[in-house]
């Protein structure tokens, strides 16, 4: 199977939001939203730092780079420290939901044939839904994160397909809002976020490489508990889905210093003792 490189794959995922998306295209208030293409080094995931948190949400735990993301479904609640609110919040896996026998898997993710994007695609079959909900994620006041958001529709019929009688124009479109000052001072993060329009499914119809949208947002904690919200917009299918998360801490200024002077030194008694 030929296997794109990331910088082929990565142009043709941001030509195909350019050309494709058009009228649909989400607004970007705060942080970014960039496409991934894989769950290896360089395809558009960070996952080398301090992980607070790294969650699947409506699947099973899995490890993507050495990072374990734990699981959290309807029947296994979130790790210590994620807590959810809402009306009618579940968990489904488009695999087995939305896909029935005999064709189990077309709406499953494909980004490769490594173990790190079989993981990653078994993440992004699995999703979180409600039509307005909240998470809160625990946190040390004045500490400084990097939050990831992750997100991809498995059903290909909101693709612009016609699977399992869903129109191609069938809408999923939401907000992302994330707290800027408390829990109950929000702001805008994502406006319109159409997911259906903006990734790639891995239907046979669908031609392009699969990817995901990945929303970082870098914050200083003002409190304890920090808020993310989602919440469905009218003309939407009433349901606003995320697939995987993660929490980062920022090192401080004063700790990679420290980091980078130790460094310094190793290197300048090894080269005495040469």
């Amino acid at each position: 199977m030929l296997r794109l490189s990331w910088a082929s794959r990565a142009a043709a995922v941001l030509c195909a939001l350019c050309t494709s998306v058009g009228a649909t295209a989400s607004m970007v208030s705060l942080g970014s939203l960039l496409p991934f293409t894989g769950g290896d080094a360089g395809e558009g995931l960070d996952l080398t730092g301090n992980m607070v948190y790294a969650v699947n949400l409506g699947g099973t735990s899995q490890s993507v780079q050495g990072v374990t993301f734990a699981a959290a479904t309807s029947t296994a609640t979130p790790p210590a420290g994620v807590t959810v609110n809402g009306t009618g919040v579940g968990s489904f896996n488009y695999f087995d939901t939305n896909d029935p026998a005999p064709v189990l898997g077309n709406n499953a993710a494909n980004y490769g044939a490594t173990a790190d994007d079989n993981a990653l695609e078994s993440m992004m079959t699995s999703v979180w839904f409600g039509r307005v909900w909240t998470l809160d994620l625990a946190v040390t006041t004045g500490q400084q994160y990097q939050l990831q958001l992750l997100f991809q529709e498995g059903l290909w019929g909101f693709q612009g397909g016609a699977g399992n009688g869903v129109p191609g124009s069938a809408n999923r479109v939401f907000n992302v809002s994330v707290e800027t000052a408390s829990p109950n001072t929000l702001s805008l993060a994502i406006g319109s976020l159409n997911t259906g329009f903006e990734t790639d499914g891995a239907s046979p119809t669908q031609p392009n490489p699969d990817f995901g949208l990945v929303f970082t947002y870098v914050f200083t904690a003002p409190d304890n508990s920090f808020r993310v919200s989602l919440n469905d917009l009218p003309g939407g299918d009433a349901n606003t889905v995320l697939n995987a998360l993660t929490l980062e801490q920022v090192p401080e200024p004063t700790s990679l210093a420290i980091v980078g002077l130790g460094g310094l030194l190793v290197a300048f008694v090894q080269r005495r003792r040469n």
